[in-house]
């Protein structure tokens, strides 16, 4: 009896499945060992087989653009360090041509022979141009695609099941990964110097972990550490210190239940709660010295606004509260200057408003080194930063914008006739 063709193909659909979920295994197995270039491999083909099993966009396939973009994001930050593989030096000199100077002694035959070579040479050269313009991206800009992609399945899948969701098991696996693709978009956005989308990324991965998991888990603490960072880059010292004290508290929770668990175990020694107690205690220790490193941060800080709001009392300006303080009033008006009045013989003086020319301020652009490129579904980007158009400048030998002088206007037109008053009596105020 022969298997009908629905049989043969199932069989050979679960043999591509068994082959993905290898290489899937086998990438895993590489970024364990360190080995990021066989990761990227694995993964890659494992990536290939799932989007030709299940389709591109399908849940099935999220997982392994969340690893395969997290490979990826690692080895860019390997390769762009000093000493990575991207370092200045390295051959690439041109070699020389041989046979410089011999004299043409072709044929017509081997001419016409030479024209046809010629041709194939320059198609494949076209062929070999569009394939650069697919491979011009860079590591760091393909792990974030693939990231983006990950993100978008996984939120579809969460809108699709919302009546129907899950299984338990299953639903709390992928929210967790989930928030692990919005922390390394945070981590992406961190490297690329955008802390603000970077804070936003890891926000939302921290909604999802104090969710899912107990508030004392390691994860939690991670995030933490990384938004408080992006707070310090932002110059945001009081934020960025009541982050890390979330991170210290988070720390101390979960070096208490692992005391605890000692306890109920009768004292006895457990390795692998060892090491993480360990673990803790030196990451402890370096939330404790950046607290400290905040804590004068922000008391400068403080200190340089107080400084400013006391400078700018003293003149008679309006003081806008605090938003940290306590006190939340409008704004307090402070003794400094007498208002200037006007009085009958006070002649206002309109005058045209005079613009400042500005000189736009060209931003350098991040320097990515290029690396490899494996086609991927291109992914919306969520948010585009706008152009700011700068003003156009004035250009050589044009007058410059100048301020109108117009004659004061009398008060009074039927006044001009009668005589001027008596000098010292022009600048008399009420």
């Amino acid at each position: 009896m022969t298997d009908s063709p629905t049989t043969k193909g199932e069989g050979e659909k679960q043999k591509q499945i068994a082959a993905a979920d290898a290489a899937y295994k086998a990438g895993i197995a590489a970024i364990r060992a360190n080995d990021l270039e066989s990761a990227i491999q694995f993964l890659g083909s494992s990536l290939e087989i799932r989007n030709e099993i299940f389709g591109e966009g399908s849940i099935e396939v999220a997982p392994t653009y969340l690893k395969y973009g997290c490979v990826l994001f690692w080895k860019a930050q390997e390769d762009n360090t000093v000493f990575g593989s991207n370092a200045p030096g390295g051959a690439g000199g041109e070699a020389a041509g041989s046979g410089d100077g011999a004299k043409d002694t072709k044929s017509a035959g081997e001419e016409k022979d030479e024209e046809n070579a010629e041709e194939e040479e320059e198609d494949a050269e076209e062929d070999a141009n569009e394939d650069e313009e697919d491979e011009d991206e860079t590591d760091m800009e393909l792990a974030w695609k693939l990231l983006e992609n990950a993100r978008l399945f996984y939120l579809k899948h969460f809108e699709a099941t919302k009546a129907n969701p899950d299984p338990e098991p299953l639903r709390k696996e992928r929210a967790l990964e989930l928030a692990s693709v919005y922390e390394n978009l945070g981590d992406i956005n961190q490297e690329q110097s955008n802390f603000e989308a970077a804070i936003e990324d890891e926000t939302k991965a921290l909604e999802i972990y104090e969710k899912e998991l107990s508030l004392d888990d390691r994860r939690i603490a991670a995030v933490l550490s990384n938004m408080s960072l992006a707070y310090q880059l932002l110059d945001r010292f009081k934020e960025a210190l009541r982050t890390c004290q979330r991170g210290i508290a988070v720390l101390n929770a979960r070096l208490k239940r692992l005391q605890e668990d000692d306890l109920k175990d009768g004292g006895k020694e457990n390795k692998e709660r060892t090491e993480e107690f360990e673990t803790i205690k030196a990451v402890l220790g370096d939330f404790t010295e950046k607290e400290i490193e905040l804590k004068g941060l922000a008391d400068q800080e403080q200190s340089a606004k107080d400084a400013i709001r006391a400078a700018f009392a003293s003149i008679g300006g309006v003081v806008k509260p605090d938003p940290n303080a306590s006190d939340k009033n409008e704004g307090v008006e402070t003794d400094g200057f007498d208002k200037p009045q006007l009085n009958e013989q006070t002649t206002v003086v309109q005058v045209q408003q005079v613009r400042k020319k500005v000189v736009p301020q060209q931003q350098q652009p991040v320097q990515l080194q290029p690396k490899r490129v494996v086609p991927v579904q291109q992914a919306p980007v969520r948010v585009q930063p706008k152009a700011v158009v700068a003003p156009t400048p004035v250009a050589v030998g044009e007058e410059q914008p100048q301020a109108k002088k117009l004659k004061p206007t009398p008060l009074n037109a039927a006044k001009e006739n009668e005589p001027a008053p008596a000098e010292g009596e022009q600048c008399k105020q009420q």
